[in-house]
């Protein structure tokens, strides 16, 4: 073989010298045709996975992600309104609120990081889709952080409208066991990231989940059954009752249907159709809370208007009896006095709850609470 390409080499370079070129050299070149990948079945099977992980879990995380950067909002327009009218109130609460706004601010940021890691850095990449890491897992750690503050500051507020220890108890204790399992639900993820074996800690979701939803209804069913019973009979105050009592309804109910049906979508599906739920919880407890603390001040302004309504009449009514006329006798300036005086204590008939909606607790509220 070896002899036979030597023959060849020599022949061609005779051909050169003598000026005969090679016909194989002098061919068209024809390039090859174009290669088209075609995909084997490993490979589909791969592309399909990625494809189901993202849209199963993912999917339902980007819409949660995106209402709960909308409630985040929601939550900055609350939180400045109520440091905007409610300096008069204990320093406890104002730090209470600061903590949940910052606590709020922080479980946002981690969602957002959390998504960017998932669909822009690891576009792609399969393992990564299907499993959680310690970002993912402080969602379920702060919303019970939360939740749970937000349900032990209304126990203290059942404790101080209606004198029920044993309620008041029984809703310190749920939001207790809501705080600690939303931590152990942290922590389950952490040995177990893999999303669609999460049902094998429902034990610990399951008492999460329902001990928030039932916190939740007693403290709704408790206030709006209090202020219910306890109408003055007056039409200004019973339409201040009658607001607060609408609004202690819409968080209440809310924020207990939202964990009901996120522990339902849990229970009853491997999928990740709860994670829409569940990222929105925390900014709805939040929202919660500042709305309850923030309607007292339309309460305020109400009565302060009516207060200043008083000063008006009474300047009036003092002016008129400073003018010289004799047909104006004392006695009737004094008629008027009277039938003025009666306005405020319209609205101050059940003192408890004018002190709980404005925080100005007097000295027999104050040691009820030490108590």
């Amino acid at each position: 073989m070896w002899r036979n390409s030597l023959c060849v080499n020599r022949l061609e370079w005779r051909m050169s010298t003598i000026g005969v070129q090679n016909p194989a050299s002098t061919a068209p070149h024809h390039s090859p045709p174009y290669y088209i990948p075609v995909s084997s079945s490993s490979e589909n099977k791969a592309l399909g996975q990625m494809a189901g992980g993202s849209e199963i879990v993912h999917g339902p995380l980007f819409l949660g992600t995106a209402f709960n950067v909308l409630l985040y909002g929601i939550s900055i327009t609350q939180t400045y309104l109520y440091l905007t009218s409610s300096k008069e109130d204990k320093w406890f609460i104002k730090y209470f609120v600061y903590f949940l706004f910052i606590t709020d601010t922080i479980h946002t940021v981690f969602t957002l990081v959390y998504l960017y890691d998932s669909l822009i850095k690891n576009f792609g990449n399969v393992p990564y889709l299907e499993t959680a890491n310690w970002i993912f897992s402080t969602d379920p750690a702060l919303t019970g952080i939360i939740g749970g503050a937000v349900q032990a500051f209304f126990s203290w507020r059942v404790k101080v409208l209606t004198r029920n220890t044993f309620l008041s108890l029984f809703i310190l204790f749920c939001s207790v066991i809501s705080f600690f399992m939303g931590l152990a639900t942290a922590a389950a993820i952490a040995f177990i990231p893999k999303f669609n074996e999460f049902q094998r800690f429902r034990i610990v979701v399951i008492l999460w989940l329902g001990s928030s939803c039932i916190a939740d209804i007693v403290i709704t069913t408790t206030m709006v059954l209090y202020l219910r019973r306890h109408r003055t009979g007056f039409s200004q105050t019973d339409h201040q009752v009658d607001r607060i009592i609408r609004v202690t309804m819409h968080t209440g109910l809310v924020t207990a249907l939202w964990a009901l049906v996120d522990l339902l979508l849990y229970l009853s599906s491997s999928s990740g159709k709860h994670l829409f739920f569940n990222f929105c919880l925390s900014k709805l407890y939040t929202n919660s809370l500042m709305s309850s603390l923030n309607s007292r001040g339309g309460w305020r302004y109400n009565e302060d208007s009516n207060a200043a309504f008083a000063f008006e009449h009474k300047r009036s009514t003092a002016n008129f009896q400073n003018q010289p006329n004799s047909n104006i006798m004392a006695p009737e300036v004094f008629v008027h006095v009277e039938s003025h005086e009666l306005v405020n204590p319209a609205l101050k008939v059940d003192q408890r709850i004018y002190e709980d909606l404005t925080s100005n607790f007097d000295a027999e509220s104050k040691r009820s609470i030490v108590v």
